[in-house]
């Protein structure tokens, strides 16, 4: 139930009220009825399935009721009932391609394990649930690393892919890394079924960019028009309303007028942000609420207070941690009624892998690679020593190296171009310290990495925050505009 502050006070005054604790209702109970609805399609004996579900599945959601903050813990406040949800959700998909006791031990460490964003707590998790299935780990030092191969018939780690990276312009192509491909597992079920869902991750870690790489990868499968809507402090419900007229067409259906795709056969609306609009004094978010509304019941009540119902829609909602600078709590009653996933940010391996394949779609200069090296051990060093604990607005994010890149790309480079570029970090400290310690890291990574990139365009030192103007001034443009 919800807290009390959060309701009219009239509401106590001439409404009665009935506590439902969380525990009131069986997570068995939940899942066999979902099995009934099932039947055999589930290519296994009930039998077997329950069986699973007892040694592997019960087991490890107490061991996360007992481990695991819902709270602080998970990238989304939710209940014990919506991680249930998420796992059935992959249990679903494992269905789909041939459900076996491997895959869906996968599907419980991906629902269970995929919401944590406390990567210890999450690796502790998987191994804990392999102990339970008695399955060796494929990756004893990462165990999250292991996905279904149908051609070994076994678990095995991921494999980075090999293909050519499409050439970087003016949007940039996902390199699949063994981290992406991942994250990517965690979310496409719930988005080839159409349930609704939450991606949650530090802002930079390559939300929208996961979302529209598995939108183009299920293009053949299905016809799905795609639309976005970025949040405000001040988005409201009707907002939703709007951008969904504008991409449905009215008609008649059973439960009288009916929102139903304009073109293709799904609609799925993106909206980022979804924890960004400010709740009112009794902590409530419209947005929020009407999305709950929608998600729960298949419609909703439009500005004139008639329903209409929705059909083939599907709300794929991202969000950063609600600890983040103008982020707010949203309610459990939302998102426990859809799935959840943790987009992880990447680690300092795959960002170099991921950023020197980038650089290598648009030139074969092997000193570029040099410089990219550079850029992700300064981005690096960065995050270390400049927080958000110092001040609110220090909050540097991988984004922060893709914009670097692009403006990059913009220009021939000469070597007080290329040093001076390196101290655009420097426009967003306050005061001479933190610009001294900044200065302080760049020689350090133009003396480890870029010593031979820096002679071969003409470079002789590293000039520090008193050299005058910002970088953006510095740099002289070409006139193909790009990296010669």
């Amino acid at each position: 139930v919800r807290q009390k502050r959060k309701f009219l006070p009239e509401l106590f005054r001439w409404s009665g009220m009935v506590y439902l604790p969380e525990g009131g209702v069986r997570v068995e109970a939940v899942v066999e009825r979902w099995l009934k609805q099932r039947g055999e399609k589930i290519g296994v004996s009930a039998t077997a399935f329950l069986e699973w579900c007892e040694s592997i599945f019960y087991r490890c959601l107490e061991w996360v009721k007992e481990h695991v903050s819902l709270g602080s813990d998970l990238g989304v406040e939710v209940s014990v009932m919506g991680l249930v949800r998420n796992v059935l959700s992959h249990v679903e998909e494992a269905i789909n391609n041939g459900l076996r006791k491997e895959t869906f031990l996968l599907a419980v460490v991906r629902g269970l394990g995929g919401c944590i964003s406390n990567f210890n707590l999450s690796a502790q998790l998987y191994r804990f649930a392999f102990e339970c299935a008695k399955e060796v780990l494929p990756d004893e030092a990462d165990p999250q690393n292991c996905t279904w191969s149908d051609e070994l018939g076994r678990l095995i780690r991921y494999r980075a892919v090999s293909d050519a990276v499409p050439r970087w312009s003016s949007s940039i192509p996902l390199v699949k890394t063994p981290q992406v491909m991942k994250m990517l597992d965690l979310f496409q079920p719930h988005l080839r079924s159409g349930r609704h869902f939450i991606l949650a991750g530090l802002e930079g870690s390559g939300k929208r960019l996961l979302v529209r790489h598995a939108l183009a990868e299920i293009a053949n499968e299905i016809k799905i028009r795609g639309a976005g809507l970025q949040c405000s402090g001040q988005t409201a419900a009707l907002d939703v309303s709007v951008k969904l007229r504008s991409l449905c067409l009215i008609g008649a259906g059973p439960r009288g007028r009916t929102y139903r795709p304009k073109e293709g056969q799904r609609v799925v609306l993106q909206i980022e942000d979804v924890n960004l609009p400010k709740p009112d004094r009794y902590d409530t978010t419209q947005l929020v609420a009407s999305l709950q509304e929608m998600v729960s019941y298949a419609g909703f009540h439009d500005e004139d207070l008639e329903w209409v119902a929705l059909e083939n829609i599907q709300f794929i909602s991202t969000m950063a941690p609600s600890t983040a600078l103008g982020r707010h709590t949203i309610s459990k009653r939302f998102t426990s009624g859809v799935c959840q996933a943790w987009v992880a940010s990447p680690s300092r391996e795959d960002l170099s892998s991921i950023y020197s394949q980038l650089i290598r779609s648009v030139t074969e200069r092997d000193e570029m690679v040099s410089l990219t090296e550079a850029m992700v051990g300064v981005y690096e060093q960065v995050v270390q020593n400049f927080g958000p604990e110092r001040y609110a607005h220090y909050v540097f994010n991988p984004r922060d190296i893709s914009d670097w890149m692009q403006q990059l790309l913009k220009y021939d480079l000469k070597g007080r171009d290329v040093t001076t570029m390196l101290g655009a970090w420097g426009d967003r400290l306050v005061g001479p310290k933190h610009r001294a310690k900044l200065d302080m890291i760049l020689r350090e990574a133009a003396e480890d990495r870029l010593g031979g990139f820096l002679s071969s365009v003409g470079g002789d030192r590293l000039p520090d925050s008193r050299d005058g103007p910002k970088w953006s001034t510095l740099v002289d443009k070409t006139v193909e505009g790009k990296v010669q």
